[in-house]
Parts: structure tokens; C-alpha cells; sequence
């Protein structure tokens, strides 16, 4: 026999803003220098580390990811062009723009992609869940006490809503203008909003009514 039941359906949502990115750049390069010595010893990777110094992001969120590079008749040489990834991480949106612009002021740099973060996204997800329950909870008490029947407890609780992953942000050409023009035409704005959601269908389990 299946228990006397109230059926409530909750759902909670809340835009949040991005609070940093990653940036992935490419540095062409006219000689191929590996590991942490790029930065030293690759005059154009060296450049761009002093450009993004100078506008105050820190050298431990400047990553090389990788190197590519081009062999003359199958042999590496001095003269070897080569390509190095590199990622900033973690640039806060306030400092985007200048960042953006240091980027931008060096000619053997390309950006390839931003992916926007979400620090709190997790944080408010759980909050929206506990409000979502709380507000469920309360609903069913309400509808109870006007059908004049008591909630004795949780029957069946099902749970939806999501909190956002990273977002990537392909950059267009007009995205990496040179340090000569006066104004930085990114091709978006500077921030990402994103929603975060929680939901709850929740089945109460009730006490019978009274018969007349």
C-alpha cells in the first residue's frame, strides 16, 4: 500500500560572473630553447614575460606548455624556428584588459583561446541546492497543514541543476591587435556571466486525513 504522499517541485538559479581566465598564447620564436630556460634564453618568449611583469601578473602564472619546432634538412640547429605554447592562468578580470594589451603589444605572439572560471561556482550550487530544500520542506508543511495532515518524512527526492565547467572562448583575429592602435577591439567583452542552477523534486510522505 503506498503511503499518503505530497508531490513539491523547487527550482533555484543565480547568474555568476567569471572571476578569472586562462589564457593560451602561442610565441613564435627564432631559436628553440626547452624547459624553463625558454623564458631566459628565447628572446621573444623573454619579451612577452617582461611585457606581462610590467602590467603585474607573476611569473609562477606565466606556464610553458610545450614546444614546437621546425628542422632544417632533418637536423635541429641554432637557426631552428620554433613555437611555444604557453598559458597564463588564472588572470583576474580586472587585470584582464592590461594583460590583453601587453599580449597584444608583442608581435610574435598569438592568442589562441580564454576560458573563463567560475571559482564560486560550486559554492553557490550548494547554496541553491539548501534553499531549494529548505523551500521544498516548507511547501510541503504549508500544503499539509491545508489539507489538514501532518509531513512525516522524506518519501523520494530527486535532484537536478548543474554548475558550470570552465567556459573556452575562441579568439578572432580582431581579438589580437598590435600595441600601435589606441584602443584594444577585443571582439567580446571583458567578463562571462553563467547560470548556475539547483532543483529538487521532493515526495513527503503524510499522515492520513481525518474522515468525517
Amino acid at each position: 500500500m503506498q503511503p499518503d504522499t505530497i508531490s513539491i517541485h523547487i527550482h533555484r538559479e543565480a547568474e555568476l560572473d567569471a572571476d578569472s581566465a586562462d589564457l593560451h598564447l602561442n610565441v613564435n620564436g627564432s631559436s628553440v630553447v626547452s624547459g624553463q630556460q625558454a623564458f631566459k634564453q628565447a628572446k621573444e618568449v623573454r619579451a612577452l614575460v617582461q611585457a606581462l611583469t610590467r602590467v603585474g601578473v607573476a611569473e609562477d602564472k606565466i606556464k610553458l606548455k610545450a614546444v614546437n619546432f621546425d628542422m632544417q634538412a632533418g637536423m635541429l640547429l641554432k637557426s631552428s624556428s620554433a613555437r611555444y605554447s604557453i598559458t597564463l592562468t588564472k588572470v583576474s578580470i580586472d587585470q584582464l584588459a592590461d594583460v590583453l594589451g601587453a599580449i597584444a603589444s608583442q608581435k610574435n605572439c598569438q592568442m589562441q583561446h580564454l576560458t573563463w572560471n567560475y571559482s564560486q561556482a560550486k559554492a553557490t550550487r550548494k547554496r541553491l541546492r539548501t534553499e531549494a530544500l529548505q523551500a521544498a520542506l516548507d511547501q510541503a508543511k504549508d500544503d499539509a497543514a491545508l489539507l489538514g495532515v501532518r509531513v512525516l518524512g522524506i518519501h523520494t527526492l530527486h535532484e537536478s541543476g548543474h554548475a558550470p565547467a570552465p567556459q573556452q572562448r575562441m579568439m578572432m583575429a580582431s581579438a589580437a591587435p598590435r600595441a600601435k592602435q589606441r584602443s584594444v577591439d577585443l571582439g567580446f567583452t571583458l567578463g562571462n556571466t553563467t547560470t548556475v542552477s539547483a532543483g529538487v523534486d521532493a515526495t513527503f510522505r503524510v499522515s492520513a486525513m481525518a474522515e468525517d
